[in-house]
C-alpha cells in the first residue's frame, strides 16, 4: 500500500461514512461542529467539496446522542449507534438522504455503559 493523497483538516475528524451512490465520503469533526464532504477519484486522490456546519442526525428517542454509524455492504441502510446503547437503522433512500423508518432496538448494555465502535457485517 501507498499514500494516494492526503488533506490537512482543521479539526481531528471521529467518524465517516460513504455516500451510497457518489464518490464522497463524509467525516464529522466535533471539535468544530462540521462534517467535511469530500470527493476521491479511481486514483484515491481526494478533494474537499465542502463543509455542513451543525448538522445534526436526528434519532428517534430520548437522550439518544448518535456517536458510530455504518453502512451495510449493500448500502441500504445506515446502522447507527447512540450513547445510550441503542441501535438506529435508517433506510438510505434513492437520493441518498435517509429515514429512520424501523423502531430501534436497545442493545441493553449495564448503566453507565457507553459503547465504542460499530461493525456491520453482510449475512
Amino acid at each position: 500500500m501507498s499514500l494516494a493523497s492526503s488533506l490537512t483538516l482543521p479539526a481531528a475528524a471521529v467518524a465517516g461514512v460513504f455516500h451510497p451512490t457518489l464518490k464522497e465520503f463524509y467525516l464529522t469533526t466535533p471539535p468544530i461542529s462540521c462534517t467535511k464532504v469530500l470527493a476521491y477519484d479511481k486514483n484515491g486522490v481526494m478533494t474537499k467539496v465542502g463543509n455542513a456546519h451543525n448538522q445534526d442526525l436526528a434519532v428517534s428517542g430520548t437522550g439518544a446522542l448518535p456517536t458510530h454509524t455504518r453502512l451495510d455492504p449493500t448500502e441500504k441502510f445506515l446502522y447507527v449507534l447512540d450513547r445510550l446503547g441503542v441501535l438506529h437503522v435508517f433506510d438510505i433512500l434513492a437520493d441518498g438522504t435517509v429515514a429512520e423508518n424501523h423502531t430501534p432496538f436497545n442493545l441493553g448494555l449495564p448503566t453507565g455503559t457507553v459503547p465504542l465502535g460499530l461493525a456491520v457485517l453482510k449475512k
